[in-house]
């Protein structure tokens, strides 16, 4: 896909054949893809920590169980396919 392609262009990420299947590619992402996710990633959650911090711990304790509900319900639906 360009998508990918452009991964690779810019070092993200690398395709290798699939051992077994000569169809196949396996794309994984490079060290630098890595250190971008994971910049990213800290990104995301200082900005959700920011968010987050002036709710009481109540608002905080509503927001967890929901986020389990949805995980709970993002599990099943993915194991139903």
């Amino acid at each position: 896909s360009r998508i990918v392609t452009g991964l690779v262009r810019a070092g993200l990420a690398r395709r290798r054949p699939h051992r077994r299947d000569g169809r196949s590619r396996i794309i994984a992402a490079t060290a630098r893809g890595r250190s971008v996710l994971r910049r990213g990633r800290r990104r995301r959650v200082a900005e959700l920590a920011r968010l987050l911090a002036p709710l009481g711990r109540r608002h905080l304790a509503a927001i967890a169980r929901a986020t389990r509900l949805v995980e709970a319900a993002l599990a099943a639906a993915h194991n139903t396919r």
